[in-house]
């Protein structure tokens, strides 16, 4: 009976940028190190590891043809269609191998399958395979060896394959590394040669094998008391190691706490007592042991003592014992036997997660991958309450042919939903019934493309058990995996989904249909469709831009939209070469102690790695971050992670544990899921920001700034600082107003007076131009209202941030040059009465007395008595010029040494004027020009300074007055320092920006005060 099943195809893999020469450079240090150390151990004595044995050789000699007929004992040869009879398989002589004798298999055109006979294992141990493989004039076939471990009863329960090879130069080795038996039932092993044909066959190609060795070696099982290794209490972590098959029985462990950057925070050694395993069995065929040797078992539990919140990791080593007088005496008689090389390293990801509450609705949401794998459902349904998310699509169909009548799903979709948490069916592809089942082949997949083309009664009946018995507690369902987009772009796609909601939710559910689709095919379906959703992806990684504009495209239809965002690759992040990096191309770098100590450079080079490491993490985390908010602000109705669980830039591994960007993700979902954005609020420093009203009526805001900044103001009484990590700490005060770093990692504020930010937000002045035209006053006018549940009362003050109060706000020292006067505000306060929802205008006057050109800083304190007094201040700028003047100053030193100042003016009114202007600087005798019939063709005025070295750092006055007019233009400037551009010039500023653009500038901070109009 075919059925419908859930299996999440990957998007191709996405080709890592090749690591530069200084990383492979550090790299080949560390592999010289390590064969260093192989040197110094073949040097002292120390054998490869003693646990090792062997249980199983196979060399196709004499005693493995015991009858002579040329066909190994007890060997099995697969048969079918595809494993024809005339394929020619024995055993060969072969004089370039050891025993002289070979197993191979001559083609002629088909392909070959053969498997050995059973090979006694237990699950305590691990196994590994080597064989050599010689492939001759293959050159549409591959051969690769398999390594199956079965029950008693012959099924396979774990398996395992090597690469494939098609023709090689001769005899090469071939290997399995070590396979841990995960099924407690196993009780032997089958090795597999297998030769594929591909399209065509190769009637000349011949796959020769020999030298087959299965190797018994320890194990070492890491496991935790947390299937998925996500804590809530940081004390309740517990590492198990167990070890079994090691010939010592009191070896000591090595336990490593390490934090994200690898960096170490608690190392402990600790004895395992082993008890003695029972004699496995005695001597068979192809042991190299009269009798195998008897080994030790034992479990170790550790717990390690977590500082804080993040993400951790535990690396676990075995190593021999060091300790004791009767293991000492042993090791001065026979080194050799009891050396011990320690077993390779195992290490588990943690990640405790700090309490905070998790939304009880949102847009976030998760794609689980199909089956109980990596992680089972009832471990999903413990794991997806305390990430942060209200979505969850998952596989819902069952095979009802088997009896599984889908009590586990029931049972998971029932916990999910009571964790506040909408499971969405994901309905994919149904097997092709014309090669499903066939050996060697894989079922052909249809995309929902295919399956929607069909009638639907030629497959609808798989699909009724399964609605029938989910539609009740399953409301949303998308049909197709995601990233399958075949469904945009069919003819009549209205018709067919309404006909599949007809035809399978026909018992009156109130059901919700959508599928995945393409951004640029959402403009085929404009208006009212008859699906519910769509979820648009890309093929391939957006970039901020692509994404950017992608978040910015209108909706074209009555669709809720929901979006994948892709967390960013690690390899997109890593820190450009620095100078220590360069040096490891030179053999060596003196060390502080002298330059007779000389130290490898690339040792210097990976003792920096964790600060590397940590600026990585950072930068990742915040671009995914930012990624996530943007697509929050673009009105997402749901913002999907479609592959959490995969290594490359997956929020949890492969294998289940947590990845790096888990806590990440944890934290804005808990922040701003199902919030309603409120906009942007000007701080003193203008750092960006994003403001939120949560659900809960909590107001949060994301702050952060490319520069470290602080910004210090009033946002309410209990407030609190929440970083990446979900970390939530009390925001520093000073005096009554709170004292916020901004940084490039951004930060959630957490607690805003919602009043009083809504209150701060919708203030407005009539205009923010203020001409600079001095001892004239200019009207303007400030609107405010009331956003308080009652009638409020207070005053108002407008404050002009002259240089003193500019200083201290922004925390830079005072320069005490170029002391100006103050602007006259006329009136400079004034009282007010609202009512609750009502509004009102302060009118005043601004005369400029002496005033920067330029944007120039403005407080608005407010004191308002609501139901206890609250005292705040709004921050905002006013631009002094006119929109007819463009100012562009810039200095540099030129070849000589001397100061460069370039001034440009264009004046874009049809009115030709002339200006003076006289350059200042402390110290100096004054440099003056005079700009002669200045029109829309721009001007360029140069001033020299002698020594202009000296002069770098220092400030600048600019004066330029009118000539027969009144317009004055007061502009400060610090030497050699020039502001970057954030906006791209007008059509009329192109040929004064374009020399510009060609200068390098320097990274340093902006003037104090803005050029430009």
């Amino acid at each position: 009976m075919a059925y419908f099943t859930v299996d999440f195809a990957m998007r191709p893999h996405r080709r890592q940028p090749s690591p530069s020469i200084f990383h492979r450079i550090r790299r080949l240090g560390g592999y010289l190190s390590v064969l260093a150390w192989f040197f110094v151990a073949a040097k002292t004595g120390s054998a490869l590891n003693t646990n090792t044995v062997y249980v199983y050789r196979c060399d196709f000699g004499e005693e493995w043809d015991i009858d002579y007929d040329g066909w190994p004992d007890r060997w099995v040869r697969n048969s079918g269609p595809e494993n024809p009879h005339y394929v020619s398989i024995g055993i060969q002589e072969d004089s370039e191998v050891e025993g002289g004798h070979c197993l191979r298999v001559d083609l002629d055109g088909a392909a070959a399958s053969i498997q050995s006979a059973p090979i006694r294992v237990i699950s305590r141990f691990s196994y590994s395979l080597t064989a050599k493989l010689k492939n001759e004039e293959l050159k549409h076939s591959t051969a690769y060896l398999t390594f199956d471990l079965c029950n008693s009863a012959g099924q396979v329960v774990q398996s395992v394959r090597s690469d494939s090879f098609s023709t090689t130069n001769g005899w090469i080795r071939v290997h399995i590394p070590p396979v841990e038996p995960r099924d407690a039932s196993t009780d032997h092993a089958v090795i597999g040669l297998h030769v594929v044909r591909g399209l065509r066959g190769d009637l000349k190609g011949r796959v020769s094998l020999t030298d087959l060795r299965v190797f018994r070696e320890p194990r070492i099982d890491v496991t935790t008391n947390n299937p998925c290794n996500v804590y809530i209490d940081r004390n309740d972590v517990a590492i198990e190691c167990a070890l079994s098959g090691i010939r010592e029985q009191r070896p000591m462990i090595e336990f490593r706490l390490l934090d994200g950057t690898n960096k170490e925070l608690q190392h402990e050694e600790l004895p395992l007592e082993g008890r003695l395993i029972e004699n496995l069995a005695g001597k068979r065929k192809g042991s190299t042991n009269a009798e195998e040797p008897e080994g030790y078992e034992g479990v170790l539990k550790w717990r390690p003592k977590i500082p804080d919140y993040g993400f951790y990791r535990v690396v676990i080593r075995m190593k021999g014992t060091e300790a004791g007088a009767e293991a000492g005496t042993a090791a001065k008689e026979n080194p050799k036997a009891n050396a011990q090389e320690s077993l390779a390293d195992r290490q588990v990801d943690i990640v405790v997660v700090p309490p905070l509450p998790m939304p009880e609705e949102g847009e976030f949401g998760w794609s689980i991958p199909n089956g109980n794998e990596p992680l089972s459902l009832s471990v999903l349904s413990k794991l997806l309450p305390k990430v942060g998310i209200n979505w969850a699509k998952v596989p819902v169909c069952y095979d009802t042919s088997k009896g599984d009548n889908g009590d586990e799903m029931m049972r998971f979709i029932e916990m999910l939903s009571a964790s506040n948490i909408d499971v969405v069916g994901v309905v994919t592809r149904q097997a092709d019934k014309a090669s499903a089942g066939k050996k060697g082949q894989v079922s052909r997949e249809l995309s929902m493309g295919d399956v929607l083309s069909q009638d639907y009664t030629a497959w609808s009946t798989a699909l009724e058990p399964v609605i029938t018995r989910l539609a009740l507690r399953v409301r949303w369902w998308q049909l197709g995996r995601d990233y399958d987009a075949t469904l945009f772009g069919m003819p009549e796609l209205n018709e067919r989904v309404e006909e599949l909601r007809t035809a399978l939710f026909r018992f009156g559910q109130d059901v919700h249909i959508g599928f995945c689709g393409d951004w640029d095919a959402e403009e085929t379906y404009p208006g009212d469709v008859k699906w519910d959703f769509v979820q648009l992806a890309m093929q391939s990684y957006p970039t901020d831009k692509e994404l950017e504009s992608l978040l910015a495209k209108p909706r074209q239809n009555s669709a809720l939209r929901w979006i994948v965002i892709d967390p960013p690759y690690v390899a997109d992040f890593q820190p450009p070469p620095s100078e220590l990096d360069a040096a490891v191309c030179s053999p060596t770098i003196p060390h502080l102690a002298g330059a007779a100590f000389l130290v490898p450079a690339w040792i210097l080079s990976e003792m920096d790695m964790p600060r590397k490491a940590e600026a990585t993490r950072i930068a990742r985390s915040s671009a995914f971050v930012h990624r996530l908010v943007n697509a929050k602000l673009s009105g997402a109705d749901g913002i999907m992670i479609a592959k959490p669980f995969n290594d490359e830039n997956g929020l949890m591994q492969a294998n289940g544990f947590p990845a790096e960007l888990l806590l990440p993700f944890r934290t804005t979902a808990a922040m701003i899921s199902g919030a309603k954005y409120l906009g942007r609020m000007r701080l003193p420093n203008k750092s960006p920001n994003h403001v939120f009203l949560r659900p809960d009526g909590q107001v949060v805001m994301m702050l952060w700034n490319q520069e470290p900044t602080k910004e210090v103001l009033y946002l309410g009484e209990n407030v609190q600082q929440v970083d990446l990590l979900g970390r939530a700490t009390a925001a520093p005060r000073r005096r009554r107003e709170q004292v916020l770093q901004a940084g490039p990692t951004p930060i959630f504020v957490l607690g805003l007076h919602e009043a009083i930010t809504r209150w701060r937000m919708n203030v407005a002045f009539e205009t923010n131009q203020v001409p600079s035209i001095f001892s004239r006053p200019h009207h303007n006018a400030l609107a405010i209202k009331n956003y308080f549940p009652q009638g409020v009362g207070g005053t108002v003050k407008i404050v002009v941030l002259q240089e003193q109060e500019m200083n201290g706000l922004t925390g830079r020292p005072d320069p005490a040059s170029f002391a100006l006067d103050r602007w006259i505000i006329e009136p400079p306060s004034a009282t007010f009465q609202l009512a609750a929802g009502a509004g009102t205008q302060f009118p005043f006057d601004i005369k400029l007395k002496s005033a920067l050109y330029g944007a120039q800083p403005i407080r608005v304190d407010f004191t308002i008595e609501a139901d206890e007094r609250l005292e705040f201040s709004v921050y905002d700028e006013m631009n002094v010029g006119t929109d007819d003047i463009t100012l562009d100053v810039r200095s540099r030193l030129d070849k000589d040494g001397n100061l460069v100042v370039d001034q440009r003016m264009i004046n874009h009114t049809n009115r030709l004027a002339d200006f003076k202007c006289n350059l200042r600087c402390r110290g100096l005798r004054p440099q003056r020009m005079q700009v002669y019939r200045l029109g829309q063709d721009m001007d360029l005025k140069v001033y020299r300074f002698q020594h202009g070295e000296e002069l770098l750092g220092k400030e600048m006055m600019l004066d330029i007055e009118e000539v027969n007019g009144q317009r004055v233009i007061k502009y400060r400037f610090v030497a050699g320092k020039n502001p970057r551009s954030e906006k791209k010039p007008r059509a009329d500023q192109r040929g004064l920006a374009d020399k510009d653009e060609k200068e390098k500038e320097s990274k340093v901070p902006r003037p104090l005060a803005r050029i430009g109009s």
